[in-house]
């Protein structure tokens, strides 16, 4: 019995981390957008070399861009507070749906 429920954590676990990951990519003007707000955001002297993360946000019913976490530690400060609240001009994106955007910061 106790295994049985062990099982059935497990595959729900599984699944809701399977369902968790299934994000969307945005599509290329949004995606275009993001980047022009992040190259406003840093100059050459605060990036060495190159850096490759994600960032995840989401919509709001305004527009706003809600980052939810990125996968740079050292810069995640700066692009939460240059992107959030940033008002999106695309209208392909659904509100509340959390999308991934990999970028690249090169020097």
């Amino acid at each position: 019995m106790r295994f049985s429920r062990t099982l059935i954590l497990a595959a729900f676990t599984f699944f809701a981390t399977f369902s968790a990951s299934a994000e969307s990519n945005p599509d290329n003007s949004t995606s275009s957008e993001i980047r022009t707000l992040l190259k406003q955001t840093f100059s050459e002297n605060d990036i060495s070399g190159e850096m490759k993360l994600h960032i995840t946000f989401m919509l709001n019913e305004q527009n706003e861009i809600m980052v939810i976490s990125t996968s740079g530690n050292i810069l995640d400060r700066e692009i939460k507070s240059r992107l959030n609240h940033q008002i999106i001009q695309s209208t392909d994106l659904k509100k509340g749906h959390k999308y991934t955007l990999p970028v690249v910061i090169k020097k």
